[in-house]
């Protein structure tokens, strides 16, 4: 079966593989800066970079503005993003993602936005 793409769909497609290297990039970044310690459970994370590694805190599905957002990354265990998934994040992560939902609300780093942001 040969996809025929509309103009509007290739330009779609195209942005959405742009952000999702963008996204991959700032993961090695926070992967680099940070160490390779589940902020969760506190497991070691063996091995090379995983996306699976790094959560945002406040999903990007909810908050497209925050996807390439350092600030918005936890590093975590394949096991402690899947309870967070499937809605049982583990206490630290619970309090991460309110401190972040906090900051968001009271527009807290505001100033310093620029220099968290991955690609502004």
């Amino acid at each position: 079966m040969i996809r025929k793409y509309s103009e509007k769909g290739l330009v779609k497609k195209k942005a959405k593989t742009e952000q999702t290297k963008l996204r991959h990039e700032m993961f090695e970044k926070h992967w680099q800066i940070k160490p390779h310690y589940c902020e969760s459970c506190g497991s070691k994370l063996y091995g090379e970079n995983k996306s699976y590694y790094h959560d945002h805190l406040l999903e990007k599905s909810k908050h497209p503005e925050l996807d390439l957002e350092i600030t918005n990354l936890y590093l975590v265990c394949e096991e402690c993003h899947s309870k967070k998934t499937n809605g049982s994040p583990t206490l630290n992560h619970q309090m991460a993602i309110i401190r972040a939902e906090e900051r968001l609300l009271t527009g807290e780093g505001e100033t310093e936005k620029k220099e968290h942001n991955f690609y502004e």
